[in-house]
């Protein structure tokens, strides 16, 4: 009698329970996701572009670092034909190099990546640009590549060497990840009518050096800038005709279809224009070359799309010194601007402003008894690096703030194996530097990588509990607690935090709510998560009050980087806590001994 008793009082709650529950929907809280001169423009809107595909698929290599020497020099590439002019983006242990090819005369563009950081890369995707769907590619150069922050997708910029240089394109590539679809667009500017008078022709000519950036905005994903020259008259201002004036090359703001190309008629006489982006105010920054009558200086500028869209005038600023300034290059980090340039005999210099390009100071970089050449500038947000290429060697130096330089290291493991020229290398952050080497007696692609990010997380174990969901009727404690912290100086991304639990007499098993996470920086970042150990609604609720929470005595958080990552203390990737049903079910804590009894 006693036994029909207890089996009525528990099927009595079981149905009064599920009434309850029936009724609600609501569960956890997932945390799945987390003194400057003005100069007038002439603007023109173009619409003319083709597209094609590229279907080459890459190799992926795996993610093991255990013979890595950063003393050794990585083949990008080595083939029979000669190839220069690389160009590289890094995002996580992801990169991308970008390079021409020149085989028996003909102009290529071919990109390789690399799924460990740059230790190794894929098999080459050539970039196939044509001016329509009915005529065959044409030879094309001088890629640049941009991406931004947190992002695997790319762009890509490149001129013709065809039609006097009178043509330019871009590319896109969704994910570095996987280069099998590559987007490309060629614009051609020459012979184009002027919408006013028939018959009337105008022409761009001897485009090149073209440098792109990733922008932030929903009409502009990135802008290019570039030299060029052009006949083009406003047929309202009568302004336009300029010589190597500086360009720049956007999407229409106003006509998203088109793209615009904006000019300064009062710049000319400039080369090598470089761009940078400060994406915490999302201004654009750039330097080139200019030739003011028989000195050369150097020519600062900043502005972004709708600037150069809506605007008159462009801010600027000359940079001058004692000697002719070159080959200069720019960086922004917190606010600081960096250039670097070159200059006859007194070395690599360094100018730097903290506003904005207001004001400047200059430091010598190297020394006037160095023969250094092509600098590139780059910063963290604790140092500034700069390499150069000096007597065929690439060297690279660093400061703390751009004052005292420390000494040169040299990168190149053969002596005088670098190709001396512009926009041979390229430096993308502290750790990858890629160059043109000529030690097989031709050109090729090579780089050193200089350190490997080193990735440490952990689950702060004090942070681990479990608490009561916010749910006005059943005081369960369904929620597990925890925070991640990454205490490696390298971000991650994409990687899974599993939590399980241990009933006595039965294996561990994983709960169906684990903790994704898309990115988390480095250096002491940490995220927190409220993650379901069952929902508040009838079948996962009455599962987990019946069956899978009885006898439990702990819960395990996990982190589980599925082999994308190398932890530098993988100990501290797991915390257990001790738990009870009581815990979890402190209004039903009776239930566990008489269940027990019915699913031991």
């Amino acid at each position: 009698m006693k036994n029909k008793k207890m089996n009525l009082a528990i099927l009595t709650f079981s149905i009064v329970t599920l009434l309850i529950l029936s009724s609600f929907t609501t569960y956890g809280n997932s945390n799945i996701n987390e003194n400057e001169n003005k100069t007038k423009k002439t603007l023109l809107n173009i619409k003319a572009s083709s597209f094609s595909v590229s279907s080459e698929q890459t190799l992926e290599y795996p993610l093991s670092f255990s013979d890595f020497d950063p003393t050794n020099n990585i083949v990008v590439t080595n083939t029979s034909a000669n190839e220069s002019y690389p160009a590289m983006v890094v995002s996580g242990y992801k990169a991308l190099c970008s390079y021409d090819l020149n085989d028996g005369g003909v102009n290529k563009i071919y990109l390789r990546n690399s799924l460990n950081y740059g230790k190794s890369w894929s098999n080459p995707v050539r970039l196939i640009a044509s001016l329509s769907s009915s005529q065959p590619d044409i030879e094309i150069k001088s890629s640049d590549l941009c991406i931004s922050p947190l992002n695997y997708k790319t762009y890509g910029a490149y001129i013709s060497p065809l039609k006097n240089a009178g043509i330019l394109g871009f590319y896109e590539i969704e994910n570095i990840n996987n280069l099998g679809e590559i987007r490309s667009e060629t614009y051609d500017f020459t012979e184009l009518s002027d919408g006013v008078t028939p018959g009337v022709t105008y022409d761009f000519w001897n485009f090149k050096n073209p440098s792109i950036v990733s922008y932030n905005n929903t009409v502009n994903p990135w802008a290019i800038a570039l030299i060029g020259s052009t006949n083009y008259t406003d047929p309202g201002s009568g302004q336009g005709p300029c010589t190597d004036s500086l360009m720049f090359l956007n999407i229409s703001i106003n006509y998203p279809k088109t793209i615009t190309i904006a000019w300064f008629p009062d710049i000319q006489n400039c080369n090598k224009p470089i761009l940078t982006n400060d994406y915490d105010t999302n201004m654009i920054y750039g330097v080139c070359e200019k030739q003011n009558g028989t000195n050369q200086d150097l020519l600062f500028f900043k502005g972004n799309p709708n600037m150069w869209y809506n605007g008159n005038d462009l801010s600027n600023v000359v940079l001058t010194s004692p000697e002719n300034l070159s080959n200069p290059h720019i960086f922004v980090k917190q606010n600081t601007i960096y250039i670097a340039a070159e200059t006859d005999t007194q070395g690599i210099i360094l100018f730097k402003s903290t506003n904005a390009g207001f004001n400047w100071d200059l430091y010598p970089i190297t020394s006037s008894t160095v023969d250094s050449k092509n600098p590139l500038i780059y910063a963290n947000s604790t140092d500034i690096f700069c390499t150069f290429i000096d007597s065929g060697n690439i060297s690279i130096t660093s400061s703390k703030n751009g004052i005292s330089w420390d000494t040169a290291l040299q990168l190149n493991n053969v002596n005088e194996s670098v190709y001396e020229s512009y926009r041979q290398a390229d430096f993308f952050d502290e750790n990858h530097v890629v160059w043109t080497d000529e030690r097989e007696g031709k050109k090729d692609i090579y780089m050193t990588l200089r350190g490997l990010p080193e990735v440490d997380l952990m689950i702060i174990p004090e942070s681990v509990k479990i608490k009561t969901e916010s749910f006005p009727y059943i005081k369960t404690k369904n929620i597990i607690s925890f925070t991640v912290k990454n205490i490696g100086g390298a971000y991650v991304e994409n990687f899974k935090v599993n939590v399980s639990y241990h009933c006595i007499g039965k294996e561990p098993q994983e709960t169906d709510y684990p903790a994704y996470i898309l990115y988390l920086d480095g250096n002491g970042a940490e995220r927190l998560f409220d993650r379901p150990l069952f929902l508040l609604v009838a079948k996962d609720f009455l599962g987990a009050l019946f069956i899978k929470f009885l006898n439990i005595q702990n819960i395990t958080v996990t982190i589980d980087l599925e082999g994308k990552y190398l932890d530098t203390n993988p100990d501290n990737n797991n915390v257990t806590i001790p738990v009870t049903y009581a815990e979890i079910f402190p209004r039903f804590a009776f239930l566990e001994d008489i269940l027990l009894k019915f699913f031991p």
